[in-house]
């Protein structure tokens, strides 16, 4: 469980607790040059109303609150542009909550008061809104070589009466390659209730959102407003019905075990489906043809693709391959989903269809190559780039593996395709150690991107993945080149910064051409670049 942390600047008080309604204040200092996150603990024996109030003394700075209950799922937020912001929930599980302050712009000391009255004792709630919430979704367990996945939740019961819509576009919008493009998987979130704050709030930080879809339905018009260039994309599953559809579809369209048998996911339940069927195939098609015009967005994000299900311990048991009687091979597999793939994006056309199931650069150029995905959409997402979600935090790829990842993205763009990258660091380490690892990362993309991909970055399982990172900001202007090792190291030279990474186990100094700042603001003229680190500079 998260404790209280301390501050490079400022304090963190000790709890005040009165005898009737325990209080507890906090004060800190969040954003650039210090931590951009402030956890808090509170401590709950029994159930009860958590309110907490969040000021801070610099006006221009936007600071967001987060609540996570003892599990660590995020069960509420509150992101608005108002000072102070205000959350209130009723906590019904006793243990630990954590209650977080994010800079989600600027820098600012600020004074954070949560209060707890307990269920029986809690007055009408009045001038402050309950903020929605959901308890935490149940998790799979990891399997250290399986592609970490995402599954869809129970869809909001809320619908809006009206129809948005929204203008269609293939390509994407072409931006210079030292831009980041920073994407959202939305359908991770705990819960999925948006208000149009949160929505344009979104469009605003987002190039790219996956997201269920009901979550924007009713703001997409806003949202463009807000961001011409944004894409939203629809989730929906390519090879699983859910866990409550075992007879929902023909007998025909389940895949089968050697004894006859229906598969499940382990981790979810869910009930794999015959990935060669027509039938499921036009189903598919049919569905995210069905969200698209439900939602508005601009095209569909199918699960699944990859050979995850293939692996060790994610299946209850192995699927038969119906053409050939014997296992599924993983080559045959990723033929069925890219032709299943194809077929969608076919029958949505001229909406777009990206795809979940790159993994990273050994599977893209490995034998059998997950690229192939790409050939009947319009992208793909590359869920364990750089590293996966359970990898111990002092594990890092070898350096050829390391380079697969980062030339992915330019092969995929000579295919006229995007990759999302998806970093996640879902293990215990210190806040020091996660942005080391989101600065490699984020170094890594920079070199290989050329503008067409996408970047996220993901600290801990349960975190609000719209939340978003100052560092998401980053634009190094145009590249001067493609990336090159030089003194060991590779770099990459851009007209308004530079990138370095070093996927070695060795130490190195470079020099300078000019003076820059780094991403914490500190001007440097030459830079010591331990093992397994990314620089990203800045010109000064």
């Amino acid at each position: 469980m998260l404790l209280v942390l301390a501050f490079v600047a400022g304090t963190v008080s000790a709890p005040v607790r009165a005898a009737a309604t325990p209080t507890y204040g906090f004060n800190g200092v969040v954003g650039k040059p210090y931590e951009r996150f402030a956890r808090h603990a509170v401590a709950l024996s029994v159930p009860a109303t958590l309110s907490a109030v969040l000021e801070w003394s610099e006006v221009a700075a936007d600071l967001d609150l987060q609540l996570k209950d003892p599990t660590g799922a995020t069960v509420a937020s509150a992101r608005t542009s108002d000072r102070p912001e205000t959350l209130t929930f009723d906590a019904l599980a006793t243990g630990t909550w954590t209650v977080v302050v994010r800079a989600r712009s600027g820098t600012s000391a600020y004074s954070l008061t949560v209060a707890l009255v307990p269920l029986d004792q809690s007055p009408a709630i009045g001038g402050v809104a309950t903020e929605p919430s959901a308890g935490p979704t149940v998790e799979p367990t990891v399997q250290p070589t399986a592609e970490p996945t995402v599954e869809p939740t129970v869809q909001p019961t809320v619908q809006p009466t009206a129809e948005p819509t929204m203008p269609v576009a293939n390509t994407p919008p072409a931006v210079s390659a030292g831009i980041l493009r920073p994407w959202a998987p939305e359908n991770e979130a705990a819960t999925h209730s948006t208000t149009a704050d949160d929505a344009l709030a979104d469009a605003s930080e987002f190039d790219l959102i996956v997201a269920l879809r009901s979550t924007y339905r009713s703001y997409v018009g806003a949202m463009m407003q807000a961001d011409p260039g944004l894409r939203l994309l629809a989730y929906m599953n390519g090879s699983f019905a859910q866990k409550g559809e075992a007879t929902a579809y023909p007998e025909s369209w389940y895949a089968r075990d050697a004894q006859g048998a229906k598969i499940q996911s382990t981790g979810w339940g869910n009930y794999l489906m015959d990935v060669s069927n027509p039938a499921w195939i036009a189903n598919r098609a049919d569905t995210c043809a069905s969200f698209i015009a439900y939602s508005g967005y601009q095209g569909c994000m199918l699960d699944m693709l990859g050979v995850a299900p293939l692996l060790p311990g994610y299946l209850t048991s192995l699927p038969i391959d119906p053409a050939t009687g014997k296992v599924w091979a993983q080559s045959e597999w990723l033929a069925a989903t890219a032709a299943l793939a194809t077929q969608v994006r076919a029958a949505v056309s001229p909406h777009v269809v990206f795809g979940n199931g790159l993994g990273n650069g050994r599977r893209y150029f490995g034998s059998p190559a997950s690229a192939q995905l790409l050939s009947g959409l319009d992208g793909g997402i590359a869920e364990a780039w750089i590293r996966s979600a359970g990898q111990g935090i002092g594990t890092f790829p070898t350096e050829a593996y390391w380079k697969q990842d980062v030339d992915m993205l330019a092969d995929a763009a000579a295919r006229g395709k995007a990759v999302l990258t998806l970093t996640k660091v879902w293990v215990e380490g210190t806040t020091a150690q996660k942005d080391a690892w989101h600065e490699f990362a984020l170094a890594s993309f920079l070199l290989g991107s050329n503008g067409s991909s996408y970047f996220s970055f993901s600290y801990d399982r349960g975190d609000d993945p719209t939340a978003g990172h100052p560092w998401d900001d980053v634009d190094l202007g145009d590249p001067i080149g493609p990336y090159a090792k030089a003194d060991g190291v590779y770099q990459r030279a851009f007209t308004a910064g530079k990138v370095l990474v070093n996927p070695t186990r060795n130490t190195y100094v470079v020099a300078l051409d000019r003076p820059y700042r780094t991403l914490e603001g500190t001007v440097v003229t030459s830079v010591t670049i331990g093992p397994d680190t990314g620089v990203v500079l800045v010109a000064a």
